[in-house]
């Protein structure tokens, strides 16, 4: 009895073949796609086979295809920079976040405890100097004052906007090295008459994503890597989600990468 290929019948075949014409590792795809490396070895075999009445690729047609490649290589680039500066944006974003007493229950409840029990000693230290004789104008005072952003002196927003900038720039090198990588293999798959027509076309479709190349930036990820930071990352990730804060207007982001914006003195 013949064998159903489980890779032809899987609902996301179409990905899974062009993740082969981009020649990625079985075990890659497999992890991937929930399936065993030796199905899309049988795949690619079954497939290859079956692509034989496929014509072959002309001279005109690889040099078509050719340019059409490069061309979206060069559009993949300018997506990879745009992504980049998307994510230092909206890292900036979060630098510049304030929160409010009012933007949760907890918080708003802890802060009327704290006002009550500072005014309450307040009394009791204005009752004492006037025992003592001290003016109450000149008197000693205690006060309740709310930062509205932990980490928010300059020095370390500087600190922070510069390992984020590092990070994506690290990230940026790689998506674009791994971009050249995977055009050289497809163009020379083209270029040695490797592919048939329908796949050379499918190959040449299917570099990756940018936002498959350069994943999320969070607050967190910058900070774990900053000893000075790394319990703001826990704070971060547990409320993240769960506060809501304020509407303030926030600054562009750096439009170079690797150049921090100045620095300017915000709300505390």
């Amino acid at each position: 009895m013949t064998r159903t290929c489980t890779v032809c019948r899987h609902r996301q075949r179409t990905e899974i073949d062009a993740a082969l014409a981009q020649l990625a590792p079985f075990r890659d795809i497999a992890v991937r796609f929930g399936v065993s490396p030796a199905a899309i070895g049988r795949h690619k075999a079954h497939a290859e086979t079956a692509a034989t009445s496929d014509s072959a690729l002309t001279a005109s047609e690889r040099r078509q295809l050719i340019q059409i490649g490069e061309l979206r290589l060069k559009r993949a680039k300018k997506q990879i920079e745009a992504r980049a500066a998307g994510l230092l944006g909206d890292f900036e974003s979060t630098l510049r976040t304030f929160y409010s007493p009012d933007n949760d229950e907890v918080m708003r409840r802890l802060t009327s405890e704290a006002r009550d029990f500072v005014t309450e000693h307040d009394g009791e230290l204005a009752q004492r100097c006037l025992e003592l004789g001290i003016p109450e104008e000149y008197r000693p005072r205690l006060s309740l004052s709310w930062r509205s952003q932990g980490y928010a002196l300059d020095d370390k927003l500087s600190e922070l906007r510069k390992e984020a900038a590092t990070r994506v720039n690290a990230m940026r090198r790689a998506a674009l090295a791994e971009l050249e990588e995977r055009w050289g293999d497809i163009h020379e798959a083209i270029l040695t008459g490797g592919l048939a027509s329908l796949a050379a076309n499918t190959a040449a479709a299917s570099l990756p994503s940018a936002e498959a190349l350069l994943p999320s930036l969070t607050f967190a990820d910058v900070a774990r890597d900053n000893r000075r930071f790394a319990l703001l990352s826990g704070f971060y990730e547990a409320t993240r989600g769960r506060l809501e804060p304020l509407a303030l207007p926030t600054e562009s982001a750096p439009a170079l990468l690797g150049s921090p914006a100045a620095e300017e003195g915000g709300a505390r």
